[in-house]
């Protein structure tokens, strides 16, 4: 049996990040019940968006904990109770040996007090890859881009670094010189998507208001992941000027379907809205459910941008149609290529993916998937504790 008695989970405001920590703690949870885990949020304004998440949220609460560190609170008081509640978890890193698993550099403050107490308490230090898959080549080159000339390496990556897939490991080089673990995918860890399963069992998908969205048995069904209203350097059209485009081809071709749309969090809500508002006589539906329940209810996912949902569709075995209009160095390929990947810039394009999609599905390209996914070890913590399985740079 180990001698870690706890796991303190390190929350921000990115659902990526929570994406890949959730599933982790779930299965970690399934294979040491004795575990007590405790999830910590560096901010309060990070919660809102999360708690939108109901998929998340409920999550969160279900396998552990869930505090906060600061306080909305401003002035005095306000930092009080957040150096009260900072002193809180660092007696508690101290007294029990622990797992300490944050998405960032270590060296940072108040970070690197957490892990001074945790390691001093005989605990671990883990940093972990925020993204859940390997980087396609696009978005490698737009990494290196934005970080080019920067000295990326974290002064403090922790006792351990921890990979998802082993292709992750040229991605995160320049981050880490801790010895660095596989885990494998947590999209598919089991007690992950056992939970999911349960979740869409008792309460289906749920809309923006908490009900229940109801689906006729023969409606098509498409998945529209929608970021609008804000600034994306890859683009050379705006993504909403795009959709608006795409809805009137839906009209054209299939006003019959269903139409799930999932906001991305940093959409300007209003105005998507506003939007929509002109296509009333389509079945438009806002969810905020998680993307693995919004992909299993349809058989179309549709992007007006690159986001790692992409490679969610392609897992699961879908086509993706992309309706953006990339600058011309990503314009052959978008951010997440793919064979399954298929893209439409103009109305009439857009017609025609639809086309093929209601009377021709079989047309529609098939995705790669055996690079997304890689199965977890035996047993995490095990896996954790034994070492690495790959090694970085030093």
């Amino acid at each position: 049996m180990s001698s870690y008695k706890q796991v303190v989970i390190l929350l921000g405001a990115k659902l990526i990040g929570i994406d890949c920590v959730l599933p982790f703690a779930m299965q970690l949870k399934s294979e040491q019940p004795e575990l007590a885990i405790h999830f910590v949020f560096l901010s309060a304004k990070d919660i809102p968006s999360v708690r939108q998440n109901y998929v998340l949220w409920n999550g969160l609460h279900s396998v552990g904990k869930v505090s906060v560190l600061s306080s909305l609170h401003s002035g005095f008081a306000g930092r009080l109770l957040a150096a009260s509640r900072l002193l809180v978890l660092l007696l508690l890193l101290l007294r029990r040996p622990t797992v300490f698993f944050a998405y960032a550099d270590l060296a940072c403050f108040p970070l690197n007090w957490m892990v001074a107490a945790c390691r001093a308490g005989k605990g671990l230090a883990v940093v972990h890859a925020k993204a859940i898959y390997p980087f396609s080549d696009a978005l490698r080159a737009e990494q290196c881009q934005k970080t080019d000339g920067r000295d990326m390496e974290f002064r403090d990556s922790g006792d351990r670094f921890v990979l998802w897939h082993p292709k992750q490991l040229i991605d995160y080089l320049p981050f880490s010189r801790a010895p660095a673990t596989i885990l494998g995918t947590p999209r598919i860890y089991p007690a992950w998507l056992e939970y999911l399963a349960s979740l869409e069992a008792r309460d289906g998908i749920q809309d923006e208001n908490g009900q229940r969205v109801n689906i006729g048995e023969s409606q098509p069904v498409m998945a529209v992941f929608y970021t609008g209203w804000v600034v994306i350097p890859s683009l050379e059209v705006p993504a909403e000027q795009q959709f608006r485009l795409f809805f009137d081809a839906v009209r054209d071709e299939c006003p019959q379907a269903k139409i799930l749309i999932k906001p991305h969090p940093i959409s300007n809500m209003e105005k998507m809205k506003e939007q929509l508002s002109e296509f009333a006589d389509l079945d438009i539906t806002i969810t905020y459910a998680h993307p693995q329940i919004v992909i299993s209810k349809a058989t179309l996912c549709v992007f007006g941008n690159g986001s790692s949902v992409f490679d969610d569709v392609y897992a699961a075995g879908m086509a993706a149609l992309e309706i953006a209009i990339y600058r011309p160095h990503y314009k052959n390929t978008g951010l997440f290529d793919n064979p399954g990947r298929l893209s439409a810039e103009t109305r009439d394009e857009m017609r025609d993916a639809l086309r093929r999609w209601i009377h021709q599905p079989q047309t529609l390209p098939e995705p790669a998937q055996g690079h997304l996914l890689y199965p977890k070890p035996i047993n995490l913590l095990q896996a954790l504790i034994d070492g690495p399985s790959v090694r970085g740079q030093g």
